[in-house]
């Protein structure tokens, strides 16, 4: 089943330092890649790639593009084993609380 390639603007539409477009859909990789003149189809999932986004001939400016193959994209899924923090849950135990303290430092 063929996915449409689409482009949708992420962050707020004011002035700033960053911007965020997102790009996604079976021509994602190849759209971009044309626009920056560099071949991100053989680029590593889970990786970023620094370089130019280009308007014909003439620099635009510099991105940062962020590469999730399918089906284990950004929202397809993650793999488990590249990212070693959504591998050890995180408690927060009750005498890291400031609140459970007394006033000589102990826990309650």
């Amino acid at each position: 089943m063929a996915k449409d390639t689409i482009a949708a603007i992420a962050t707020a539409n004011a002035k700033g330092a960053v911007s965020l477009i997102r790009v996604s859909g079976d021509e994602a990789l190849q759209c971009v890649s044309r626009l920056m003149k560099k071949d991100l189809t053989k680029a590593e999932g889970y990786t970023i790639v620094h370089g130019t986004i280009y308007d014909r001939e003439e620099p635009v400016d510099n991105v940062l593009v962020s590469v999730f193959h399918a089906p284990r994209s950004y929202t397809g899924g993650y793999r488990r084993d590249r990212m070693p923090w959504r591998r050890l849950p995180y408690k927060k135990s009750a005498a890291s609380d400031p609140r459970n303290r007394r006033a000589d430092g102990t826990s309650r």
